[in-house]
């Protein structure tokens, strides 16, 4: 039988094996036990909008690289696409074949009129136009999702938390679209004086 000694002190493990994730109230109970052992004050509210907040799905997200070849707007509607994808996957059953089906398609349309319009070099107005349309049609179908994710979230098809951050992406997707037309359009008239 090993002592523990008092310089050596006592070392908790840190990870519980083939624990994947923990609930709500298994984070605030260790948290409220590690203030409490530390004579700190534990907020119960505060901690557990914080464990709230905390999304998973998310956190895999934001690993995705930003790849030197993609569009800055490529790039965020990847992460739109992969983040819809991981979040659907967990709704029920009964609104997989509409609603779930209708938020990828839609993520999965974008993703390709973006792609269209990239591959689209402007040198004619009939290209630039082709490449507006590509835009646009990319703009709608982020837009829909938009209206398809609140309908999800009033059913509880997905969390509000997870219509916040489908919100947020599809928010920058489309900020990122709107000045890559503005920039085309600059660039347009640049070349036409």
């Amino acid at each position: 039988m090993k002592t523990t000694s008092r310089g050596q002190g006592f070392r908790s493990q840190k990870s519980i094996q083939g624990q994947t994730e923990m609930t709500i109230n298994d984070q605030l109970a260790i948290k409220k036990s590690v203030a409490t052992a530390n004579h700190k004050r534990f907020d119960k509210d505060t901690e557990e909008l914080k464990a709230i907040e905390r999304d998973a799905e998310m956190e895999r997200v934001t690993t995705i690289p930003a790849e030197s070849s993609d569009l800055m707007v490529i790039t965020a509607l990847k992460r739109l696409a992969t983040y819809t994808m991981l979040v659907t996957q967990k709704s029920p059953k009964q609104y997989r074949a509409v609603f779930v089906s209708r938020m990828q398609n839609y993520c999965l349309d974008a993703m390709e009129h973006l792609f269209a319009a990239n591959g689209i070099h402007i040198q004619s107005q009939q290209e630039y136009e082709m490449r507006k349309g590509h835009q646009d049609s990319a703009l709608q179908k982020l837009k829909l999702l938009s209206y398809i994710g609140m309908v999800d979230e009033q059913v509880n098809c997905i969390l509000p938390k997870q219509y916040k951050q489908i919100s947020f992406l599809i928010a920058d997707s489309i900020n990122l679209i709107a000045a890559w037309k503005k920039s085309d359009a600059e660039r347009w008239r640049a070349k036409l004086e």
